[in-house]
């Protein structure tokens, strides 16, 4: 009889460890189920700030693109202007673009530098 009560001693004894040991592991999952919801959410925030710089960054080539187009006119303006030919003169796209213009147009540096040209002003490159 003796070793019956030992044996339901130990399978007891084995049965409170295994039930702290899935009490352990039941709080274990649940901290790891709400750090997975923590970092789910900043994995959101962290795809729409990419998508937000991404879209600057194009925005940014296209105003690159424009610029270097406007910088392109203004050379052969000035180069026209050099051997007394000023006019319009056609772009590589076959637009053309006129010596003056009513807009606002930022020149200078891309880091707070440069100055705006008013848009309430007509401005004369011929002169």
């Amino acid at each position: 009889m003796k070793s019956k009560t030992e044996s339901l001693r130990t399978m007891e004894s084995r049965v409170g460890g295994l039930e702290a040991e899935n009490g352990e592991l039941g709080r274990g999952n649940h901290e790891l189920t709400i750090r997975n919801e923590k970092l789910g959410g900043e994995n959101e925030r962290m795809e729409r700030q990419l998508l937000e710089t991404r879209e600057k960054l194009a925005e940014s080539a296209r105003l690159l693109e424009s610029n270097q187009q406007v910088i392109s006119w203004l050379n052969k303006e000035v180069n026209m202007a050099q051997m007394g030919r000023v006019g319009s003169v056609p772009s590589s796209r076959g637009e053309v673009f006129s010596p003056s213009f009513k807009g606002e147009l930022k020149v200078g540096g891309g880091s707070g530098l440069g100055a705006y040209i008013s848009p309430d002003k007509e401005v004369d490159f011929t002169n």
